[in-house]
């Protein structure tokens, strides 16, 4: 782990990753991963913290953002007790039991047990599955009602886990969900579905597509810039580890 000063009083400590991939060096900062900066193969690792100090106005915009969501992520219990999904107006509570049964997870009544053998990255690994269920039955939904009232058509709906994206939209008309949305409160998660429905029409990101999808959803202007800082509701578990 290598570090970078942005004052006398603050450093970031950030990691060297390479990519066979990458044909130029960038730069990458979330809550969960801290600062990496991504090189291509081969390339000479002792030019880097130049190139770091030449982003410092960017890293440590960046890093005002994301510390209270990392700080935050940071003390966060390994084995959550309760799960928000305020997109669903739901708080469920989760409890153990640790035995040498063979695991097992019960769902009843806003209630999972999680009851066997097992560590947080099990418990993490289960609630994430258990997150992509509760979505199917909440976002899937939300999606075609909006569709409906909308008169637009849909080829097909996925909940995923995707890293970075909320929502994406195929040129074929398939729309891709984040599970994640379930944090979030209802009308962004809302606001994420008619974006992704107002792709259908305007597949860019064009000032026909914003006039399209504030017709739609007036707000959603204000809505998209509420969106940016939705990482906030996301607990730390909910992130599939890097490999």
């Amino acid at each position: 782990m290598h570090c970078f000063h942005l004052s006398a009083e603050e450093s970031i400590p950030y990691a060297i990753a390479e990519s066979a991939r990458a044909r130029r060096v960038t730069l990458k900062f979330s809550a969960l991963g801290g600062l990496v900066v991504v090189v291509p193969a081969g390339f000479d690792t002792s030019r880097v913290p130049e190139i770091v100090d030449g982003k410092r106005a960017w890293i440590a915009r960046v890093a005002r953002r994301l510390m209270p969501r990392m700080n935050r992520m940071e003390s966060e219990p390994e084995l959550p007790d309760t799960v928000m999904l305020r997109a669903a107006g739901k708080t469920v509570r989760v409890v153990y039991a640790f035995s040498v049964r063979p695991f097992s997870v019960r769902e009843k009544d806003d209630i999972l047990e999680l009851c066997g053998r097992y560590d947080a990255a099990r418990v993490h690994a289960v609630l994430r599955d258990w997150l992509r269920h509760r979505a199917r039955h909440v976002l899937v939904p939300m999606l075609l009602s909006l569709a409906k009232e909308y008169r637009i058509s849909v080829q097909a709906v996925h909940i995923r886990l995707q890293r970075s994206r909320w929502g994406s939209c195929s040129a074929a008309g398939s729309i891709n969900l984040n599970a994640r949305l379930l944090f979030l409160p209802e009308e962004l998660a809302r606001y994420v579905c008619a974006h992704e429905l107002a792709h259908r029409v305007y597949h860019n990101h064009s000032p026909a597509f914003w006039a399209h999808l504030e017709s739609l959803m007036p707000g959603a202007g204000r809505l998209d810039r509420e969106l940016r800082d939705a990482g906030d509701f996301v607990p730390r578990w909910a992130f599939v580890p890097a490999e």
